[in-house]
């Protein structure tokens, strides 16, 4: 690490040392040469171990930033040459990009000057500019490929941030302020955003371009007066899966893509979960929650329908555990229909969970 780049985390962590949280946050990303980096947070850092495709730790433990991340909230996505996590510190948002390894291979960069909510990313393929000033409209074309979008700004006018995966960052005009009123997170396809946000006032889901701008508006996914909250968003071939918890219990939609009207997933007879979250397995889409103590994990084809029975893994959270933030997923496996799930622990505990709901592999004592 440069000196200069020494002095900037050794001043980025005094700024958060003793802002202590309960729980940690945990994340998943594949890496572009097969296997995938786990990252969490934790009371002495965040940090880093490299999964093979079974989702098996290999090597060492690596130091992602030696300190804590504000309130130990984080995101990683996949980048074409490894991994890229962002994280909050001192106010400010930051990236430090990783290896095809997963190792850190670049000093933290700060991307962003105020940190109005928990960091939140998605990968996103296309061309998008050099434009590193809070006014940038639409943006320039440059030979460079994809980007991570990020949701920054306040409730009342967010705003997507574009980092390049090797360059500089551009900041989109204001979205409509149900894009990211309450809870938000956002999701990525082909060439596009999307924003799905969680309030008193309902889920939206908001289509963005690369240039930052929202596409058409917001698309209502509840009944008028519903509390939404915990949401998470996929990006599909598709279009948009989107789950969020209503009522103490888990909501799934299906939304094409190029908007319209969303398509409920019947979610009958399945168990009442929390801290829904959504990722890609084989062919089709695998919903995981919590349900207590449980893990619950439910199947669902490409058009909602569900396939086979939920799969009810008891006892899987520690008791007096907080149950939300500390879930991730990745498909894995030779045929990619396992899953391999991180439960927030220090380390978090690993499980690979088969098509038929069984584990297959448990690393909860390393």
């Amino acid at each position: 690490m440069s000196r200069l780049g020494s002095l900037c985390v050794v001043a980025l962590c005094s700024l958060v040392l003793g802002a202590g949280a309960a729980r940690g946050d945990v994340a998943l990303a594949a890496l572009p040469g097969g296997g995938s980096v786990m990252v969490w947070s934790d009371p002495a850092g965040v940090r880093a171990q490299l999964l093979d495709d079974r989702g098996r730790a290999t090597g060492e433990q690596m130091v992602v930033l030696g300190c804590r991340a504000e309130g130990d909230r984080l995101a990683v996505v996949a980048t074409p040459t490894g991994a890229a996590v962002i994280f909050g510190a001192g106010g400010r948002l930051w990236v430090r990009r990783l290896g095809p390894r997963g190792e850190p291979r670049s000093d933290a960069q700060r991307i962003w000057t105020s940190l109005p909510r928990p960091a939140t990313a998605a990968s996103v393929g296309g061309r998008i500019g050099m434009l590193a000033r809070r006014e940038a409209g639409p943006v320039v074309v440059t030979p460079e490929q994809g980007a991570i979008g990020t949701l920054i700004g306040t409730t009342e006018s967010p705003q997507v941030l574009l980092v390049r995966y090797e360059g500089l960052p551009v900041v989109g005009p204001v979205l409509p302020p149900l894009a990211g009123w309450g809870e938000a997170t956002m999701g990525a396809r082909e060439e596009e955003l999307a924003t799905l946000a969680a309030s008193p006032d309902g889920a939206f889901l908001t289509r963005v371009g690369l240039d930052g701008a929202a596409i058409g508006n917001p698309v209502r996914l509840t009944a008028p007066d519903v509390v939404a909250s915990e949401p998470f968003l996929l990006g599909t071939r598709d279009g948009w899966v989107a789950v969020w918890t209503e009522g103490g219990a888990a909501r799934v939609a299906l939304v094409g893509p190029e908007g319209g009207a969303p398509r409920a997933v019947d979610m009958a007879d399945s168990p009442r979960m929390v801290s829904p979250i959504l990722t890609a397995v084989g062919a089709g889409i695998a919903l995981l929650g919590r349900s207590g103590t449980d893990l619950v994990v439910v199947r669902i084809d490409s058009s909602g329908r569900r396939r086979g029975r939920p799969a009810t893994l008891a006892s899987i959270f520690p008791e007096g555990t907080e149950p939300r933030h500390g879930l991730a997923a990745l498909a894995g496996g030779r045929d990619g229909q396992d899953l391999i799930v991180v439960i927030e622990g220090s380390p978090p505990r690993t499980l690979t969970i088969d098509a038929r709901g069984r584990i297959v592999a448990d690393q909860s004592s390393q």
